[in-house]
């Protein structure tokens, strides 16, 4: 009867044995950071959002799972605010983050940048918690040219460290816990596009009693154009009746009496500034990432004086890139 017994108690220790081996398995959605075509001169940032969501089965059912995401600089850049990704060795500067664009998402290897820790209880052995991410791309980066961006996550850039332990044990710390590990392998995208952004002010002549002489004044347009994108900024004729690009009109308000005028490139007001037809020219350049000053020079010929009033003109700028 004893040798029964202690074979009984040998069986019952290995059953014991064998449910202590029982641990989670989990898996986990990798993001999705795509931030489509972006303009670095139009003064808007890009931002996306989503959800990376761990699923963990096989959990014993007296414990809980601990779940660290871990979300490093990436493989364009070092740091993690900002990150970066290149075309060559050109860098565009985003981030992602754990909350509305404020706090940075970090990893056990990035110092001073946490990563997002999830606890979670389980249910018939399994368990699922969600983290919300908010990635961004970030506005008026002036030396960004056209092209395809990326920066790759893997690694210690990007996995998932979660460990199960017992209601009465303390939970582990994402700091240090580095398995079991599982990847969460994506890349962050984005494509520059070449863009331009164009301001005019009023260009003003001025009061005069009679035009017996000619009246000059200059003007100025502003012009952010993404860095080496070339363009042509043309002239339309404007709204005056029978104005043409080489012999603008302004009408006089609630009139219909008008006044000649044209507008050059050059200051010595002999290059007509145009559409490029009629012997008028375009003006051409490359773009520097930042604001460029363009003036433009205006004159009022010699001409028979129109009734008294105030004249005015609306011309069209075209740009072209």
């Amino acid at each position: 009867m004893s040798a029964r017994l202690f074979c009984l108690l040998t069986m019952l220790v290995a059953l014991c044995a064998g449910m202590s081996q029982a641990h989670a398995v989990c898996t986990a959605t990798a993001p999705s950071v795509t931030f489509g075509s972006y303009s670095p001169v139009s003064g808007n940032s890009v931002d996306v959002n989503g959800s990376i969501t761990i699923n963990c089965t096989g959990i014993s059912v007296s414990t809980r799972v601990r779940t660290c995401i871990n979300i490093g600089t990436g493989a364009g850049g070092t740091t993690v605010s900002p990150r970066i990704m290149l075309s060559g060795t050109r860098p565009l500067q985003f981030n992602i983050y754990s909350d509305s664009y404020t706090t940075p998402w970090g990893a056990r290897s990035t110092a001073g940048f946490a990563p997002i820790m999830l606890d979670f209880p389980v249910l018939l052995g399994n368990g699922t918690a969600t983290a919300n991410y908010f990635a961004r791309l970030f506005a008026n980066q002036s030396t960004a040219i056209a092209g395809n961006y990326t920066s790759t996550f893997s690694g210690l850039n990007a996995e998932v460290t979660y460990l199960e332990y017992g209601l009465l044990i303390p939970a582990p710390d994402c700091a240090t816990l580095a398995s079991p590990s599982i990847p969460i392998t994506f890349t962050a995208t984005a494509t520059v596009a070449n863009d331009c952004v164009i301001t005019a002010n009023t260009l003003d002549f001025g009061t005069a009693g009679v035009l017996n002489a000619a009246l000059d004044a200059n003007g100025s347009l502003s012009v952010r154009c993404t860095l080496n994108a070339p363009y042509s900024i043309a002239l339309n004729a404007g709204i005056g009746t029978g104005a043409t690009v080489a012999a603008r009109r302004m009408t006089r308000v609630s009139g219909t009496q008008t006044v000649g005028y044209q507008l050059f490139r050059n200051a010595a007001r002999t290059e007509l500034w145009g559409d490029g037809t009629a012997g008028t020219l375009t003006v051409s350049g490359t773009g520097t990432g930042t604001a460029q000053i363009i003036n433009l020079y205006g004159r009022v010929p010699a001409q028979t004086t129109p009734q008294a009033g105030t004249y005015q003109d609306t011309v069209t700028v075209t740009i072209t890139y």
